[in-house]
């Protein structure tokens, strides 16, 4: 049972963590070619 929910925490971690770099990235990209 805690396995499963450290798993799903880790995935939600996982998930936000990778919307954050796209945001960074698209910001970037806008500093970029503005």
């Amino acid at each position: 049972m805690f396995q499963r929910l450290f798993g799903r925490e880790r995935h939600a971690n996982r998930a936000i963590t990778e919307a954050l770099y796209a945001q960074i990235v698209a910001a970037a990209r806008q500093t970029v070619f503005y």
